[in-house]
Parts: structure tokens; sequence; C-alpha cells
């Protein structure tokens, strides 16, 4: 079995769909294209442990493992889909993180890198997605020095723009100390049918590049409003009607991958 290939979901900004976006790509990837992943939320306000934890509590959660309170195999559960598993996160997290800072001798910055490949060693898991929050911390540092692709979701508005912007700027910081080059692609989340909406993703085409994925997630208002009942526990792709945005997020699996080739 290849590697475990570890792709983050991170932005510079919230309210990107980070979480929407990790649910969804991942589902997609294990349910439809029969890919073994794991997901690991690191973000404490735990919306991915939300969507796939199976009852009201867990044992462990990522901020056990980093600081070696256990094994990253006994935080490891699985969800109601095959092909899925996750790590959950709470808000405990932020209290581990600076706990972590703290502790030099374990390497703090890279600590994430040494669980992930005692994952790898498993032989299970084909890819790692994380979802991440927003910030600089130190928790960005460790993804950004061992992931092997960051997708960085972005809307179709100027706030998103200055959310790609700042990491871009991150990710030309730790280029210098990775063993080897990040790859990243940005994806528009939340495609609206007007000038304003162009307009931004023209100027977010421009600071990108090629690294933009052409499929678009196109905004569907109704979509919106589903996803934020907190009873919807479901993601989009795994739903018997599929609704538009669904389909985008399926496409989108595919470019990423090179399903359709």
């Amino acid at each position: 079995m290849k590697k475990m290939e570890t792709i983050a979901i991170k932005s510079g900004k919230g309210g990107c769909d980070k979480t929407t976006a990790t649910i969804n790509i991942a589902a997609a990837d294990a349910q439809l294209f029969n890919q073994k992943v794991l997901v690991i939320d690191t973000d404490g306000r735990g919306h991915t442990t939300s969507m796939f934890k199976t009852d009201d509590t867990y044992r462990y959660q990522i901020g056990d493992v980093l600081m070696g309170r256990v094994k990253a195999v006994d935080a490891i559960l699985p969800t109601k889909w095959s092909n899925i598993d996750f790590i959950g996160c709470g808000e405990e997290i932020k209290d581990d993180l600076k706990e972590l800072e703290k502790k030099i001798f374990m390497d703090p910055m890279h600590r994430l890198g040494k669980i992930l490949d005692e994952i790898d060693a498993l032989r299970i898991y084909d890819r790692c997605y994380i979802d991440c929050n927003q910030d600089p911390d130190l928790m960005a540092v460790n993804i950004m020095l061992y992931a092997n692709r960051i997708l960085i979701p972005a809307r179709s508005d100027d706030y998103s723009l200055d959310g790609l912007s700042k990491m871009l700027e991150w990710m030309s910081q730790v280029e210098g100390v990775r063993e080897t080059p990040l790859q990243y692609n940005v994806m528009i989340t939340d495609k609206e049918r007007n000038k304003e909406s162009d307009d931004s993703i023209t100027k977010i085409h421009t600071l990108s590049q090629d690294h933009l994925c052409r499929t678009f997630i196109r905004h569907q208002a109704k979509v919106v409003q589903h996803s934020s009942k907190d009873t919807v526990k479901i993601p989009f792709v795994l739903e018997k009607k599929l609704a538009g945005v669904a389909e985008d997020y399926i496409e989108l699996v595919k470019e990423l991958f090179g399903y359709d080739k």
C-alpha cells in the first residue's frame, strides 16, 4: 500500500466553508471512490467532530494524542459510513497547544508529523484529511511542515481574498524548511451569479494562478440553510437526492485526484 497522503483544509479567514469542504470531500473520496480515509479535526469548535461522532461522547481527542497521553490508534473512531474514520477535537485543544509549546523536548513543531507517520505505518488509510482553524498557531506550523497538500477554500468575495493572501504568506515562510515542496489548491466554495462574485474570482485567480481549481462550488441558499441545522448529520454528497452543490463537490474530488481521467 502506498504512503498515506495528508491533505489539510485551511484558510487565513473564518467563514470560508473549511469544515463543509472537509466533510464532503472526504466523504465523496471514501464512499464514491472507495478510498479509506481518516479525518482529523483540529478546530476547537468541533464541527467536523459533531458530524462524524456516533454518540454524544468520545474518549480521546487530537490534543490527547499530541500531548502523548494516548497513542493515535487509541483516538481513532469509526463513523457510521464505511471507509471513514476520524479523530475528534474539542475546546481543550487550545490549552493542549499552549502546554505543548513549553515541552521543547517533545519537538512541538514536528509533533503532528510524527503522529501521522505512526498512523501511516498502520497501512490502513489512503488519505488523511485535516480540518483546520484559521489561526497561525502551533497546529498550523505542524500542518504546513508535514501536509502533502493544502486545500484553501475561498468564497467569491474580497473577504476570502484576504484569507488567501495570508495563507500564501504563511506557506512561503515554511517553504525553506520543508523537505519537499508544499503543494496547494485554491477552491471556490460559494460561487454566486453576479458581477461582484466574478470580479472576486478574477482577483483570486490572479493570486493563485494555476493553483485555482476549475470546479467551483455554486452558491445554493437552501443548502446553506440546510447545513446550519444541528439536526443534519449527513454530508451533502451522500444524500439520496443530490443538490447541485453536492454534484459540484463530487466533480471537485474527481478533478483533485484525477478520477475523471
